[in-house]
């Protein structure tokens, strides 16, 4: 094989070497447009054709949501330089609109274009304001779903009538936002958003404004609670307090476990309160009384001791009953009137219960701490078939012995081993004892049983005994291969060597005579011809001379 193709290398060689230099570039330049022309029109017939995947420019952030789902479905797909268009495999064009179609990509909705589209003569004026109410729904979902933050977004306004006076007095409008996210919003995000609702709609309040998130949480209830906070805030502050726990719990079981899983579902009180208390006390030190800002005093006297007249006009006839009397003494009275006013100290407190604050009898903790332990196979192999519960068991593998423990993983004893953690953990959250609980599990980490390499030293032994047997193995082969047996030709004696270079008298040339004698001519040619015949007589007639 490898005569072969060297016999067809010598002929391409030859081949080659008989054009000259100009005929060389031109089989070269030929060869290359040939090669160049064959792979453009492979490369134009294999090429996938790409269509555009839809009609119209899509927005940065739609187009993002659409690349993101294509390459989530494996759909090749490319844009252009803007990013507002995206073309895809027209084989995959079906399977990219229902890719799309499941996500709900783009979410554009009805659009003032399709509403001017679907608008006709005999449009009523109520549906006429029903298209125009749904584009502004979605052109405020389409905004909205822009903030960063937010991956979708549904809004839904109730405008009231304003052909009918009564109604239109009577009734507000109203918009109700809910929101899908992708993380969370602060409070201020969430406010802006209710604004930017109130104001794109006529004769919306901000009041009237209300915010949900994809889960049902109230995010914005209005402006109507006054100094209170919105549910954002109240979802800002309760997300702070839980990971707030969650360092001081790490910080805590983070020394003794490898792994601290840390859930806490708190409650927090959001009530407003106030408390205003008024204390008394007097200025004198171990006085009851204050000190005396006015004083009134003053006394009254009466005296008397007429006798009275018998009561009647005339004196009553007859024996005149007799009544025991008091005397009828002359008779003196007196009061005093004393009017004094104290001034104390007054001390008027107002406490206002702090927003936000935990009920810790209401907040739960719940806490998975992890521990590592180390099944080593050699070790585990020793003590096989000893009855501990962590053995091999008799006539087990080892993959069967890792599927066992790892289907049921064993548990810490967390009141044996820690039996204050839990008492520690309620007092560094805040939370009762009773709503704290406490979980500990081993994860397995199994030590395969390594197979020890060879050192180098070995390697290199074996590498030179191999080198040694391979030497004396081809030795072995080539001594027993046959060897080519050269014939060697016999000596000519000088009369067969002039006879051998005699030719032909058909093929030899005339002979002019001349001067030299025909022997010598014809020796001549001889050694012209045969060189090393001559050279081997000359050999022998040597030889023979020394002999």
């Amino acid at each position: 094989m490898q005569e072969t193709i060297s016999r067809m290398s010598e002929q391409i060689t030859e081949y080659w070497n008989r054009f000259d230099k100009s005929q060389k570039i031109r089989i070269g330049i030929i060869t290359v447009l040939v090669i160049l022309t064959l792979g453009i029109a492979i490369f134009l017939t294999t090429r996938p054709q790409l269509v555009r995947l839809f009609n119209e420019e899509l927005t940065n952030a739609q187009a993002a949501d659409v690349k993101e789902a294509l390459d989530g479905a494996q759909i090749y797909n490319i844009t252009n330089q803007e990013g507002t268009v995206i073309e895809v495999k027209k084989t995959d064009y079906a399977r990219a609109k229902m890719a799309l179609a499941k996500e709900q990509i783009p979410n554009k909705g009805f659009t003032f274009k399709d509403a001017l589209e679907n608008s006709t003569m005999g449009t009523t004026e109520t549906e006429k304001k029903a298209m125009d109410r749904e584009v502004k729904q979605q052109e405020l979902a389409s905004d909205i779903a822009s903030i960063e933050g937010i991956k979708s977004a549904d809004v839904h306004l109730v405008i009231p009538n304003e052909d009918n006076f009564f109604l239109a007095s009577t009734q507000e409008a109203t918009a109700s936002v809910k929101l899908d996210l992708k993380n969370e919003l602060t409070s201020k995000q969430i406010l802006g958003i209710a604004h930017y609702v109130a104001g794109s709609v006529k004769n919306l309040d901000v009041r009237n404004v209300r915010v949900i998130d994809n889960k049902g949480n109230i995010l914005y209830l209005g402006e109507e609670n006054g100094p209170g906070i919105n549910m954002g805030e109240q979802q800002e502050r309760k997300s702070a307090a839980e990971k707030d726990i969650e360092k001081k719990v790490i910080s805590i079981l983070g020394p003794l476990f490898d792994e601290v899983r840390v859930t806490p579902n708190l409650v927090l009180n959001f009530d407003q309160y106030k408390e205003k208390q008024e204390t008394v006390s007097s200025p004198i030190e171990g006085e009851k009384k204050g000190i005396i800002s006015y004083e009134n005093k003053s006394t009254r006297k009466a005296s008397g001791g007429a006798e009275g007249e018998e009561p009647g006009l005339t004196a009553n006839g007859g024996d005149i009953p007799e009544y025991q009397m008091g005397s009828q003494n002359n008779y003196e009275a007196k009061e005093d009137h004393s009017e004094v006013k104290y001034e104390l100290d007054k001390k008027y407190t107002e406490i206002e219960k702090s927003i936000g604050s935990i009920v810790t009898d209401l907040s739960n903790l719940s806490v998975v701490v992890l521990r590592d332990k180390i099944y080593n196979q050699e070790q585990k192999e020793k003590t096989q078939g000893n009855g501990e519960t962590d053995s091999l068991l008799e006539g087990e593998t080892w993959d069967e012995y890792k599927y066992r423990i790892k289907t049921k993983p064993a548990m810490i004893n967390i009141d044996g081993e820690y039996p204050e953690l839990e008492r520690l953990v309620a007092n560094a959250a805040g939370i009762n004892l009773n709503n704290v609980e406490i979980v500990g599990y081993e994860v397995p980490v199994f030590v395969d049983k390594q197979i020890k390499a060879r050192p180098y030293n070995e390697y290199i032994a074996m590498g030179i005994l191999f080198a040694l047997i391979a030497l004396l193995a081809f030795a072995l082969i080539k001594k027993t291969e046959p060897h080519e047996i050269t014939e060697i030709e016999p000596e000519l004696s000088v009369e067969e060597m002039l006879e051998s270079s005699q030719v032909k008298p058909e093929e030899v040339d005339p002979i002019e005579y001349n001067e030299e004698s025909e022997i010598k001519r014809q020796i001549d040619k001889f050694v012209e011809e045969k060189p090393e015949a001559v050279a081997s007589l000359l050999r022998n007639w040597l030889s023979e001379e020394w002999e």
